[in-house]
């Protein structure tokens, strides 16, 4: 081989396409960010609240659970309304409310009835009234027998339904001393039994000199013939 061949292929080695850099790759395109979807809104589901006044408390039960709705707190309150009648809920009728709310009722109780206290002394009548939750008044009923102070009648009678903070009236008793029986005409007044009229009375059995005399005899008033001397009352009556 010549000289000149083998340079020949020299050069075609040197420039050979393998000896030479490939281009870089280029980066791969960046995705584009594809939207989230819509959150769809949550609805809650609702009901409408019954009216329930004036029901039973079973029947309003009922009506708030057909509903979709619970009873909540039962409360009561003492009214002359029908025992165990709605009186108030929590929620007024035809409100719209969540399933499932509770709703407060208000339930009709009878008054407290009333101590029974005629019988008993005044003082422990009006404190256990007071205790009771009633405002007392005291009026009085004047008689000539019975035991002084006693409640003898009270209005509202005892034993029935009264509102607390009421007035309960009672009716005591006032014993007083029977008035004197009524003098005989022909007597000398402030005696008792009756002393005929005479210029002068002593006591029988005394050193008086009369002209009239009498055993013992109550000073009811005035002593004209001064019989009472020691003044408890009594004449003549050593």
């Amino acid at each position: 081989m010549s000289i000149a061949t083998v340079a020949f292929y020299v050069v075609a080695l040197a420039v050979s396409p393998s000896d030479e850099s490939e281009p870089a790759s280029a980066p791969p395109a960046a995705e584009t960010d594809r939207p989230s979807p819509t959150a769809e809104p949550t609805v809650t589901p609702t009901a409408e609240v019954p009216k329930l006044k004036g029901m039973t408390k079973q029947r309003a039960e009922r009506k708030l659970r057909a509903a979709g709705l619970e009873p909540g707190t039962i409360s009561h309150r003492p009214t002359a309304a029908r025992a165990g009648t709605i009186l108030a809920q929590g929620v007024a009728g035809g409100t719209s409310v969540a399933v499932g709310t509770e709703v407060a009722l208000v339930v009709a109780v009878p008054f407290p009835r009333s101590p029974t206290v005629v019988g008993q002394t005044a003082g422990v009548a009006e404190a256990r009234l007071r205790r009771a939750g009633y405002a007392v008044k005291r009026v009085y009923r004047t008689r000539t027998s019975g035991r002084n102070g006693e409640v003898i009648g009270q209005s509202p009678r005892g034993g029935v339904p009264v509102r607390k903070g009421s007035t309960v009236t009672l009716t005591v008793l006032r014993v007083v001393a029977p008035p004197p029986p009524p003098q005989p005409v022909n007597c000398t007044p402030g005696y008792s039994p009756c002393l005929p009229p005479a210029p002068d009375y002593d006591c029988a059995g005394g050193s008086g000199d009369g002209p009239a005399y009498t055993g013992p005899v109550r000073v009811t008033g005035y002593d004209p013939y001064g019989l009472d001397a020691d003044g408890d009352g009594t004449a003549c009556n050593w």
